[in-house]
């Protein structure tokens, strides 16, 4: 945007609508639109965040008061959609991973070269209160030379969780390493 404010469109509304509210709450950003396939779903919260509403990704980024596009949507979309978002003329951030196909990432990978934009991941339990203390103490060397690290994520997933694309080849990468193990 023009005034130095960031515009954002934010696809995907289930991880999305978190992102679309922190992007609300920054002073130097402004939520432009929001986009996801379930008309019932989008509606309500467009009208809610009192922005513009979209079910095509790509006539979204078509917008010139938006600057960056976050894709929230299932893994597997991630870098076709940053492609097309870039092809655009948008800097893109996708949650985590990038993709779940090596091939597709590096053509993502170098449309961003080739634009000169920017295409990022968010790791978003990487800002919790619990991964910061642990990198803070050993900073500060409060667990000596550490000389092997055993990590345990217990976080319960149940089979309704994996009911969607999730825990697909095609669009989780094939499960919970891909998913949750990412972290």
């Amino acid at each position: 945007m023009s005034d130095g404010t960031i515009g954002f469109g934010v696809v995907g509304l289930g991880v999305g609508r978190s992102r679309a509210k922190m992007v609300a709450e920054c002073s130097d950003a402004e939520l432009v639109a929001v986009c996801d396939i379930d008309e019932e779903r989008l509606r309500p919260f467009a009208e809610e965040m009192g922005c513009e509403a979209y079910t095509d990704y790509r006539a979204m980024a078509e917008r010139d008061d938006i600057d960056c596009v976050l894709a929230m949507t299932p893994s597997g979309m991630h870098a076709p959609m940053a492609i097309e978002c870039m092809k655009r003329g948008k800097h893109v951030a996708t949650t985590k991973p990038m993709d779940v196909r090596l091939d597709v990432i590096d053509e993502a990978m170098a449309v961003a070269e080739q634009t000169r934009l920017t295409y990022a991941v968010d790791f978003g339990r990487r800002y919790a209160d619990e991964p910061r203390r642990i990198k803070r103490a050993m900073q500060e060397g409060r667990f000596g030379t550490p000389l092997l690290a055993t990590i345990e994520m217990k976080w319960l997933r149940t089979e309704e969780y994996y009911a969607g694309w999730r825990g697909t080849w095609e669009l989780d990468g094939g499960g919970s390493m891909a998913n949750q193990g990412i972290h």
